[in-house]
């Protein structure tokens, strides 16, 4: 969770020290354990220094080759220690031991950008190059740590782990991108993962590299998830001996700290799995020092509380444990305090949840948090395995599962795949609330209300005529029908959205000295999920199959036969309107931030009124949530 930034001037000015020191000075919470600034005529790297590893304790970035000609800045993790010290001819048991950016540093010096392929872990690095005149850059697989730029043909290249850092620089402006705005409030424009809010900064997407010298910046893919890669397995036995193996090793490697570690814990599949894998793998190792675990509860909404299950887990592997009662405070609780970390209105309706969460880690001396974050999509619930037995011909298992899933949810399979087949003509175009409710639909749940596939195709109700206008040109083309269930699957695990999300969570984590680490996104587990038959994802009824039996005996029982996923809208929804009301009222009387120029007065009126009334469905929720949030963001903007 350290902090880089940098400038460079490629018509070979000097950097103005100053205005290093400016990002310098906002990145400082990310850097408690030193902050330093190389600079040398047209470069600048700095790095604010946060120690998570041991080896990091010998660390100090920027990081000069020994023959000068490279200088490098990162924030970074490595997971392959040995196997990188080993292709380097270099010694794994140096006293000291090698810091992560030297190993990185001398990889680069080997192997070019051709080491990225080799590299497993979080990184964002920039790193100069003094003999051919060229800053590199890269991001790791799958975006876990933050890279953002700004180009001038007039002033240069800059970096920075966030965007306020850039946002110091007199030739970075306010202007917001309009697709920044539209994608904030779920409409359907082409969503460039390098857009962010403001016109003038952009990200670099994961899995990226980058190139800045006198031609400008470059970018392209250094690692994508390949969706044409099979894995056949023997068998049954030898998908789940690997898949065990493969997430033991994703967290293992995520427990790299000598401070304590905290990990979040709601009860689901995916972070009682990560809980319990580090659980088992500290006993394995003889390590009695317990887990930090943090929960939000609902006392007060049973919907959206899993106590039963978060105890299940606690029993199983003892923690020290804390609980935050998310239903009883505002999802916009120091709202001014969130969006100014977040350099970006807040999207996530239980931001909240972090937000009260994660001060409690940093009271116990954690410096390490792992997440469960959006396990679910990197392994799949197998949802697109019906629709392909169908075409495939495979009725007799297409009846079989459906069958299952009926007892499991205590639905006819009739309407049961009606709602799958809907789901895969319409799923490429789904949204964050489309999954959820899908769920709870198949569950039986939901009966009533309307589902919310996509974002709806006509803004004319919701948006501005002038805004829907300059929107038009950047509509999001349709989508072909849905194939295979592999084929939905790398659609979900290559969703901006998913990556967005974690830029949200890094800079929350960050201001409480927290180094966020999502076994899931392990590149390794994404490929072998990514090319796993859909019989392995959805099996018996179950979803996510291979998780439940790959980790039968570390998962609770519990907790590996539950048949539902946790839905914290509802607690949401409890907060939201228990505390908001009158940011609500204000929002459709006053015009807070000009909101007016982006969304209809009149649907912003009708929107809040059908939420007070309960008569909205949960796409209208989170619009007007963002909508909201958009205005008061704005507002000190």
């Amino acid at each position: 969770m350290s902090g880089i930034f940098g400038l460079f001037h490629p018509d070979g000015r000097a950097v103005d020290p100053s205005l290093l020191d400016a990002m310098a000075a906002t990145l400082a919470h990310r850097g408690p354990d030193g902050l330093h600034v190389w600079r040398e005529g047209a470069v600048g790297l700095g790095c604010a220094h946060r120690i998570t590893t041991p080896e990091a304790r010998h660390e100090r970035l920027p990081l000069s080759s020994r023959s000068g000609v490279h200088v490098l800045t990162a924030d970074l993790r490595l997971d392959n220690r040995p196997e990188l010290l080993d292709a380097l001819g270099l010694d794994r048991h140096a006293d000291p031991p090698l810091p992560d950016a030297a190993l990185l540093l001398a990889a680069w010096e080997r192997w070019g950008p051709a080491c990225l392929p080799r590299l497993l872990g979080d990184f964002a690095f920039v790193l100069w190059d003094g003999r051919e005149g060229r800053l590199h850059g890269a991001r790791d697989a799958m975006g876990i740590k933050p890279l953002y730029h700004a180009w001038s043909d007039a002033h240069g290249f800059a970096f920075a782990s966030e965007v306020k850092a850039l946002r110091t620089l007199p030739w970075v402006g306010d202007a917001l991108d309009p697709s920044g705005v539209a994608l904030h409030l779920l409409v359907p424009v082409v969503d460039d993962p390098a857009c962010t809010i403001f016109r003038d900064v952009r990200a670099l997407p994961w899995g990226h590299r980058l190139e800045v010298d006198g031609r400008g910046v470059r970018t392209e893919a250094w690692w994508q998830p390949d969706p044409t890669r099979v894995h056949a397995p023997a068998s049954d036995a030898e998908v789940e001996e690997e898949f065990r193996a493969v997430f033991l090793d994703a967290v293992r490697v995520r427990l790299r700290s000598d401070a304590p570690v905290a990990a979040m814990l709601s009860g689901g599949l995916d972070s009682s799995s990560i809980v319990s894998a580090a659980g088992w793998i500290r006993r394995e190792a003889g390590v009695s020092d317990p887990l930090v675990t943090l929960s939000g509860v609902y006392d007060d909404v049973a919907a959206s509380d899993e106590q039963p299950y978060l105890r299940a887990v606690l029993e199983a592997w003892p923690a020290r444990s804390e609980l935050l009662h998310a239903d009883r405070f505002s999802p916009l609780a120091d709202h001014d305090e969130v969006v100014a970390l977040l350099d970006r209105p807040n999207p996530a309706p239980n931001l909240h949840l972090s937000w009260g969460l994660f001060p409690r880690a940093q009271a116990h001396g954690a410096r390490v948090l792992l997440d469960g974050y959006d396990g679910d999509t990197v392994v799949s619930h197998g949802l697109g395995a019906f629709a392909e037995y169908a075409r495939r011909g495979r009725l007799l298992r297409l009846r079989r599962e459906l069958s299952a899933w009926g007892a499991r949810s205590g639905r006819p399979w009739k309407p049961t795949l009606r709602e799958l087949l809907r789901y895969q003509t319409l799923g490429p175009r789904l949204d964050a609330t489309g999954l959820p409710t899908l769920l709870r639909r198949l569950r039986g749940r939901t009966p009533a209300a309307p589902m919310p596939f996509g974002r709806d195709p006509d803004w004319a109700p919701f948006l501005t005529p002038s805004f829907a206008s300059e929107l038009d040109p950047l509509r999001a083309p349709s989508k072909r029908p849905v194939t295979s269930e592999r084929d939905h699957h790398h659609r979900l695990v290559t969703r901006p959205l998913l990556f967005r999300t974690v830029e949200v969570l890094d800079p929350l984590a960050a201001r409480f000295g927290l180094d966020l680490r999502l076994p899931y996104m392990d590149r390794r587990m994404v490929e072998l999920c990514l090319s796993l038959p859909p019989e392995q994802k959805v099996r018996e009824g179950w979803t996510r199959s291979i998780t439940r039996r790959a980790l039968h005996g570390i998962l609770p029982a519990a907790v590996e036969t539950r048949v539902g996923k946790s839905d914290l809208g509802p607690g949401f929804f409890h907060a939201f309107k228990r505390f908001e009301l009158q940011r609500l009222q204000t929002l459709v009387a006053d015009d807070p931030g000009g909101i007016s120029r982006w969304v209809r007065s009149d649907w912003t009126a009708h929107a809040r009124d059908a939420f007070l009334q309960n008569t909205s469905g949960e796409l209208e929720v989170v619009r007007l949530w963002r909508t909201l949030t958009l205005a008061l963001w704005l507002e000190r903007l």
